[in-house]
């Protein structure tokens, strides 16, 4: 979907599918509850290297608010990558040895936020990115070899991940595409530090939710010709069907919009991050 890309962007888009996968939230005993399915949530996980080690990034709601959610059907809910196999991130609990709980890890608020950054970072098991490099040929996006672009100089953007409610299920196998989201970069300025807005108006209704892209990369070009990531999406509109479908009519956004909403990533704030989720 498109707000005029041309074909310089056609290697992030294959860029975009090795830095991601979808992530969701399943039962740690897949054996006895059973794995996902088309109708199963999902949500996007980015591959992201720092200091020589790979992290899984998503949103921090994804993972609190998709691991409560679940607790009504499922005893003991995990975020989960799959490839030919499940790969749970999980760690034992230190107060219930018997169980699993999330490996994702949320920053600390600063004072006077009292939330903190939407952003949640696990350690990446090295023979699940191991298997995940053999069988999807994952790349995680480099923050030890990455500079940060000229902002001024940002036009055009690239959002990517995984819409949750586009998926289809082809024999016994789930298809889970990936979206890529083309729109011009709005500079929040001190509006709303830390974070970056995309907006852009089609000329028809383009028919697709954002769910599920929260997690995802952003990527940006300026005037070097370099594409680099650039921010971690935290919220994309349209939304979900269901949202959609229940909006006021004083909603400003159209089907003909594309707003994608993303944390700005870069080496310093990563390491921040790291920092201040107790991983670094």
């Amino acid at each position: 979907m498109s707000a005029s890309p041309n074909s310089q962007w056609q290697a992030t888009v294959k860029r975009a599918r090795s830095n991601t996968d979808p992530l969701y939230i399943l039962d740690s005993a897949f054996t006895f509850f059973g794995g996902h399915n088309e109708t199963s949530p999902n949500e996007t996980a980015t591959f992201v290297k720092r200091n020589g080690n790979i992290y899984v990034v998503t949103a921090a709601h994804v993972v609190e608010d998709g691991i409560e959610q679940a607790r009504q059907s499922l005893p003991d809910p995990i975020p989960t990558l799959i490839s030919e196999k499940f790969m749970p991130m999980g760690e034992v609990d230190p107060g219930n040895d018997a169980r699993i709980r999330s490996a994702f890890r949320r920053p600390r608020p600063s004072w006077p936020d009292r939330v903190g950054p939407d952003i949640a970072i696990a350690p990446m098991r090295e023979r699940y990115w191991d298997h995940l490099q053999q069988t999807k040929e994952k790349h995680p996006i480099d923050l030890d070899a990455i500079r940060e672009p000229r902002w001024d100089e940002i036009a055009l953007c690239l959002a990517a991940g995984y819409p949750n409610e586009h998926k289809t299920l082809i024999g016994d196998k789930v298809a889970v595409p990936m979206l890529e989201v083309y729109a011009h970069y709005q500079q929040n300025g001190a509006v709303h530090p830390g974070t970056l807005t995309l907006h852009s108006q089609l000329e028809e209704e383009h028919g697709f939710f954002f769910s599920g892209l929260s997690g995802g990369p952003v990527y940006a070009q300026d005037s070097a010709g370099d594409v680099l990531a650039v921010g971690i999406v935290f919220e994309g509109s349209p939304g979900s069907k269901e949202a959609w479908d229940g909006r006021d009519s004083q909603s400003y956004i159209t089907g003909k919009d594309i707003v994608v909403k993303a944390l700005i990533l870069t080496p310093s704030v990563f390491d921040a991050w790291l920092r201040d989720s107790g991983l670094a």
